[in-house]
C-alpha cells in the first residue's frame, strides 16, 4: 500500500481530536500515521462514491413495489406507438 516516497506531514490537533486519535491507535494497534492514512483513505473512497448518482440512490433501490411489471421493457417500441398515434389526424368533431 505504501509506495517508495512518503510525504512528512506536520499538523495540528485539538484536544477532543487528539484523544480520539490516541483512543484509535491503542484500539486498532497501529501507530498515529497508519491512523490518518486509513483515515484519509476511506474519506476519499466516501467522497469518490458520493458522485456517483447510484451511490447516492443506493439505500434508495428496491424498497418500493407496485406499478405494473414489465415497464422497462420495450420501451422504446411503447414510446414509438404514443408518437404515432399523436401523429394521425384526428377527426372534427
Amino acid at each position: 500500500m505504501h509506495s517508495c516516497k512518503t510525504l512528512t506531514l506536520s499538523l495540528r490537533l485539538d484536544a477532543v481530536t487528539q484523544r480520539k486519535l490516541e483512543r484509535l491507535t491503542r484500539r486498532t494497534g497501529k501507530n498515529r500515521s497508519e491512523v490518518v492514512r486509513d483515515a484519509i483513505a476511506r474519506f476519499a473512497t466516501e467522497t469518490e462514491e458520493a458522485r456517483s448518482a447510484h451511490s447516492m440512490i443506493a439505500d434508495l433501490i428496491g424498497v418500493a413495489a407496485g406499478g405494473s411489471p414489465g415497464l422497462s421493457q420495450k420501451t422504446g417500441v411503447r414510446f414509438r406507438e404514443q408518437l404515432e398515434r399523436r401523429r394521425k389526424p384526428r377527426r372534427p368533431g
